[in-house]
């Protein structure tokens, strides 16, 4: 692959222009075999019962309903599609945007609908949208 990238946010300057195939930088996993220890199988058990005691708690809010044909994107709001971190330095929301984030969001609604996800609590996103 020869071709000029970048993910979501990356400034124009910096997309990167790769000089090796996707070969040569890909490890293929699925020649690893991983067999987990006592202790790593005990820790895993241990955070599935955690999770599945925060999803039992968690309050899900559906603004919009979803449009049968489409599939569901989940996109995080802190740091993906905003920079909250220099809220303080910019005046306005539309300054904390990633660059290219209206372009991503439009080409993409055409095949997805669209969840915004936050480990904020939702009177903190309320706050900061």
């Amino acid at each position: 692959v020869n071709a000029e990238y970048g993910l979501v946010g990356t400034p124009e300057t910096e997309k990167i222009e790769p000089n090796v195939s996707v070969e040569a930088i890909v490890l293929n996993d699925f020649d690893m075999d991983y067999l987990p220890t006592e202790e790593e199988a005990i820790d895993f058990h241990e955070r599935q019962i955690k999770l599945k005691e925060i999803i039992s708690n968690t309050k899900i809010t559906i603004i919009t309903p979803l449009r049968p044909s489409k599939k569901l994107l989940v996109l995080d709001l802190d740091h993906t599609l905003f920079d909250f971190s220099s809220r303080n330095k910019v005046a306005t929301l539309a300054d904390t945007m990633r660059p290219g984030l209206e372009d991503f969001l439009v080409t993409c609604y055409q095949y997805y609908d669209f969840a915004i996800w936050s480990q904020t609590s939702w009177l903190w996103v309320e706050v900061k949208l």
